[in-house]
């Protein structure tokens, strides 16, 4: 029984890692686009721009 609350458990942060690897690569998408449509100089802006 200890076994199957273990493999749960496992499970469960595999899900919540799954969730935040989703959720990156959305906004790296997200980001993607939106860099797709900028000069050369917003974008070198963008990547100088501290992280939020």
């Amino acid at each position: 029984m200890a076994e199957h609350g273990k493999r749960q458990v496992r499970q469960e942060m595999l899900d919540d890692w799954a969730g935040s690897i989703r959720a990156s690569l959305a906004r790296i998408e997200r980001k993607s686009v939106e860099t797709e449509q900028m000069s050369a100089p917003e974008v070198l802006r963008e990547i100088d721009r501290p992280a939020p």
